[in-house]
């Protein structure tokens, strides 16, 4: 009985020491989700003048190679979106965090014990 009750316990605490630190590396994780999908955005505005400098030289074969380059970052920063979505999906569904109609719905059930435990009609 003892050892149920001890391995009960480690158990109950192992979990409230992992579930942090499992949040602490989403978190971090969508951290460089976001770190990324910002450098994406400043290397295609890098793409964009190189673009623009190929056009104006008549250079029409790195500009297509330019245009395919900004359409694999493109895909790439649309992937790394996606992932950050989900991420911030799960993250929300792993929260619960009282709204302030489940407040409300509460102390109204709260206030109206009370009443409810009155004779009827009231003396």
């Amino acid at each position: 009985m003892k050892r149920i009750a001890i391995g009960l316990i480690t158990a109950a605490l192992s979990t409230c020491v992992l579930i942090p630190c499992s949040q602490a590396q989403s978190w971090e994780d969508m951290q460089s989700d976001r770190n990324a999908i910002h450098e994406g955005h400043e290397k295609l505005r890098h793409d964009k003048k190189e673009l623009r400098d190929d056009l104006r030289r008549g250079d029409y074969g790195a500009a297509a190679d330019e245009q395919a380059e900004m359409e694999a970052r493109r895909q790439r920063l649309h992937e790394q979106k996606g992932d950050l979505n989900n991420d911030l999906d799960q993250n929300r569904s792993r929260m619960i965090v009282p709204t302030y109609l489940d407040i409300a719905a509460k102390s109204r059930q709260r206030s109206l014990a009370p009443r409810l435990a009155m004779p009827w009609p009231p003396v």
